[in-house]
């Protein structure tokens, strides 16, 4: 009974420690797509700076394409982390699975120990009833001992 318990309990630890790794990996996802909806926001600040001067002219295609580029390896650890999160949606799964079906084996260990805890309480309450029958058979008033 008690390795059923643990089993049960292991999974469960099993499943959390699971589902924080996947609320940490979409964490991180929300937190590349507010890096990157920052660099266009700056892009987008600079272009305004830029045009008001000369050299800003010059000097913006040069920052726009830095910027361009730390997007896109945003977007490429972004793709990274998608993958990520969807392998451990799929461990989820599987960690739920496996959870389940210990406690179902749990649950039907318990149904089977609590319906032999009622067959033998069962058992005495009949003995208990032979012997107050036979004692009223043969008109003792006390019940015969065996």
């Amino acid at each position: 009974m008690k390795s059923r318990e643990t089993l049960v309990r292991l999974n469960k630890w099993k499943v959390d420690e699971v589902r924080r790794r996947l609320v940490d990996l979409e964490r991180m996802r929300e937190d590349f797509i507010q890096r990157s909806a920052d660099i266009d926001a700056k892009i987008a600040e600079e272009k305004r700076r830029s045009s008001s001067s000369e050299m800003g002219i010059y000097a913006f295609p040069y920052f726009a394409r830095s910027m361009k580029d730390r997007q896109d390896n945003l977007m490429k650890s972004m793709a990274g982390i998608e993958e990520q999160i969807e392998a451990t949606k799929a461990e989820l799964q599987d960690a739920y699975r496996e959870l389940k079906r210990y406690e179902i084996i749990e649950d039907r260990a318990e149904a089977q120990e609590k319906a032999e805890e009622e067959r033998v309480a069962q058992a005495e309450l009949d003995e208990i009833g032979l012997r107050l029958h036979r004692s009223q058979k043969t008109g003792t008033s006390e019940p015969a001992e065996n």
